[in-house]
């Protein structure tokens, strides 16, 4: 007789459902005997053939599913997606195929709810949960007094959890762990727990994560389970910066674990928090232990990395670097190279501020091992490092170009004032130079916007926003009455209302000079809420109101659905003063960001046609000569001289630049500051970041 592991007796499963399949397959070899018609014989031992069949592929596959997941470095964790491999799914299909069959030809059979639940588990080990919730919810609807209903309530809160489906996974886990408890399930109580605890990290409630845990932990099945959920109460009380009790939480971890891998994780944990706590010498005597020990040797990139970060802790950011250098280079193309280099670019944005170093860090993070849990963050952290040098430099070249048509309005005024007192009259006559590409207004919209784009970033991503004040007050200096002031200012009021050491009336006057300057923009009208003084009732422009959405929607970074706005404004409103702006923010959004040129000069050249009379129409025209007659593009070098003098701008505006007074840009060649250049910092203090 087949006598199959998953028969014996586990959290999870009683022992009447034990009994009542061992009797079934003890009844196999019988049958012949009880049944005098062979078809019938043949009809009931396919029947169990399938049963046996299914029974047996899904407790290979399992198997197979776990050994994967046990090999991961914290473990098995059944909440977190499986990775399975070809065979293993291949088998988790033939099983949902025959206990399906048991299911539409055996509907009364005493074991349609094992069959239920091998299928549900076979589709949540493959990550489709929705069709792994629908089995669980049939078998705890029609079975409720079986005894494979709790398991089922279990698995049905795991995929309610995954499908992001909170609130009923916490509802369903309350009430498994209710009913766990009433009937001693432990190891179910434990899990259950489990599943609340993890609801509440994702809620940043680390207190009652904590204590969801510590249940889990004081129930658990298993060592292994104890030992996971204690290692879960020590990463609470870290992150609730509580790092003695962390510390005797992993102590408790490194002392319920029966492996070697759960006994090195409760003592890393532990060096960790001495670390935090400041006991550096113990911290690193740990590490030396633990890389001494031929039983960690799977670990050892990881305590080499753990020594890098105890170095940056103790503030040896040079030792740090370089041991994060080393396990880069010594662990290549593992997790922990990928780690290292996250850590090394974390090093370089946040402590020592050097974005030129920490941008290839971290795009070296998020390619040397695709599958590391920092990959994402790495990827995100490289995207906004690389909009911040794009708009350095986009900054640098429009603030030269604006610097250099100043100039030439200098030297053009002061040659007539030669010709007109008749000096000069015997010089070399040189032949007046061609009008620039663009205008003036046009270059300073355009340093306007990416200054506006940068403080957004500084602001919002970065989280710098004392840099991102300064970008602020940059835009409303550049353009006093441009279309970006407002928010710039309302946005300076929210980062001066932040600081507690400043005046009220100073941000009670930006916000007064929002009213004034712009009554008709939304900021005016929030800026009358927060003052307490009554908003006035508007009658809004429809096609005003479109436009706004698009440029909402331009700031997002939702470049096609803005297009599709300004596209509607000018079919809806053709007479609107807004369907001119709408068709050039459409051309400058295809011609900047999609980096769609043709794009861009079909809708200038419908711009011009549609109005030529509007000033969007003046703007593009030096576009559309200059797409005709293409210049020299700029060499490299000039390129490079622009990126350096990103950080020689413009200064800070004062009270008259807030109430609408256009600073008077000083008569010094481009990028050069008129009080001369600024003392660099040393490399640990903070730089300008530009």
């Amino acid at each position: 007789m087949y006598w199959s592991p998953d028969l014996s007796p586990r959290a999870g499963i009683p022992l009447p459902t034990i009994c009542r399949r061992t009797a079934f397959c003890l009844l196999i070899p019988l049958l012949p005997l009880v049944f005098a018609s062979c078809s019938v014989t043949d009809f009931v031992g396919a029947y169990f053939n399938t049963y046996y069949n299914a029974r047996r592929l899904f407790t290979e596959a399992e198997t197979e599913t776990f050994a994967q997941a046990d090999s991961r470095p914290g473990g098995r964790n059944y909440l977190a997606p499986f990775t399975i491999s070809a065979g293993t799914k291949a088998k988790f299909t033939s099983v949902i195929e025959k206990c399906s069959k048991l299911l539409q030809y055996h509907p009364e059979s005493s074991l349609v709810d094992d069959a239920l639940m091998m299928i549900g588990k076979a589709y949540y080990y493959q990550d489709e949960d929705q069709s792994a919730a629908r089995k669980y919810r049939e078998l705890i609807e029609g079975y409720p007094g079986g005894g494979l209903k709790l398991e089922a309530e279990l698995y049905l809160a795991y995929a309610q959890y995954r499908m992001n489906a909170r609130e009923g996974a916490r509802a369903t886990a309350l009430l498994l762990a209710e009913e766990a408890g009433n009937e001693g399930e432990e190891g179910l109580l434990a899990r259950a727990s489990s599943v609340l605890g993890e609801i509440a990290v994702g809620e940043k409630d680390y207190a009652s994560a904590r204590g969801y845990f510590e249940t889990a932990a004081e129930h658990g099945g298993t060592a292994s389970q104890r030992a996971a959920s204690w290692m879960q109460v020590g990463t609470m009380y870290s992150r609730m910066g509580k790092y003695s009790e962390a510390q005797a939480a992993f102590e408790k971890a490194e002392g319920e674990s029966d492996t070697y891998g759960g006994e090195y994780r409760g003592r890393m944990g532990e060096i960790r928090m001495l670390a935090k706590q400041g006991e550096y010498d113990r911290a690193r005597a740990g590490l030396e232990e633990l890389r001494q020990s031929s039983n960690n040797r799977e670990f050892f990139g990881e305590i080499d990395l753990e020594i890098g970060h105890v170095y940056r802790e103790m503030g040896d950011f040079t030792a740090a670097r370089e041991q994060y250098v080393y396990v880069d280079t010594t662990y290549a193309r593992t997790e922990n190279a990928a780690n290292a280099y996250y850590a090394l670019g974390n090093l370089y944005e946040n402590v020592l501020f050097r974005y030129d170093l920490a941008l290839p860090a971290y795009i070296k993070a998020r390619s040397e091992y695709p599958l590391a849990s920092i990959t994402l963050d790495a990827a995100r952290r490289s995207d906004y490092l690389g909009k911040y040098f794009q708009y350095v430099r986009e900054i640098a070249k429009y603030d030269s170009i604006r610097a250099l048509m100043h100039s030439a309005d200098t030297s053009h005024a002061a040659h007539l004032d030669t010709a007109s007192t008749g000096a000069g009259k015997d010089s070399v006559r040189t032949s007046a130079p061609p009008p620039p590409a663009m205008s003036l207004e046009s270059v300073e919209e355009k340093l306007a916007s990416n200054e506006n784009e940068l403080a957004g970033l500084f602001y919002a991503t970065i989280g710098l926003p004392d840099s991102a004040e300064r970008r602020y007050r940059n835009v409303v200096a550049i353009r006093p009455d441009g279309p970006l002031v407002p928010r710039a200012l309302f946005t300076l009021a929210q980062i001066y209302s932040r600081d507690t050491t400043g005046s009220r009336g100073r941000v009670d006057s930006i916000y007064h000079a929002i009213i004034e300057r712009f009554p008709g923009s939304e900021f005016a009208a929030e800026s009358r809420r927060l003052l307490g003084l009554p908003v006035q009732k508007q009658i809004l422009d429809p096609a005003e109101q479109s436009y706004t959405l698009g440029e909402s929607l331009m700031v997002a970074g939702k470049n096609l659905a803005a297009i599709a706005t300004f596209r509607t404004i000018v079919e809806r409103y053709p007479a609107s003063p807004f369907s001119s702006r709408a068709l050039y923010a459409a051309g400058w959004l295809y011609e900047n960001e999609l980096d769609r040129p043709d794009s861009a000069l079909a809708t200038y050249e419908r711009l011009i046609t549609r109005y030529p009379a509007s000033p969007y129409a003046v703007k593009v025209q030096p576009r559309m000569i200059e797409a005709k007659s293409p210049g020299k593009s700029q060499s490299a070098a000039d390129s490079t001289e622009l990126e350096r003098s990103a950080d020689r701008r413009l200064g800070t505006i004062d009270d008259e630049v807030v109430r609408g007074k256009r600073r008077t840009v000083p008569d010094t060649p481009a990028g050069q500051r008129p009080q001369g250049e600024p003392k660099k910092p040393a490399e640990t203090e903070r730089p300008d970041l530009e």
